[in-house]
């Protein structure tokens, strides 16, 4: 029988996950402005200000271990890429 994990990741929207991965993927910070157009791979769409609360409180999750950090100011998102998650080949 396959034990269920509980972790937060789950609880993201999947237009929040996609952009964490894309984050986390290219190793770079991003800068979106809240209400602007989002327009990365499997997903394009407006950055709504609940996305960025999203992302905001999942920086204090157990399951972000370092990996980004998030602030927003002037209602601009800032992701600041720390380090990769996924490790890729």
């Amino acid at each position: 029988m396959m034990k269920k994990v509980d972790n937060d990741w789950q609880y993201l929207s999947d237009p929040v996950k996609t952009i964490l991965e894309r984050v986390d993927i290219n190793c770079k910070s991003y800068e979106i402005p809240i209400g602007s157009i989002v327009d990365i791979p499997c997903f394009k769409g407006e950055m709504t200000l609940e996305m960025t609360q999203e992302i905001v409180q999942f920086q204090v999750s157990k399951d972000n271990e370092g990996f980004f950090g998030a602030k927003v100011e002037n209602d601009v998102l800032y992701i600041q890429f720390l380090k990769q998650a996924i490790p890729y080949l």
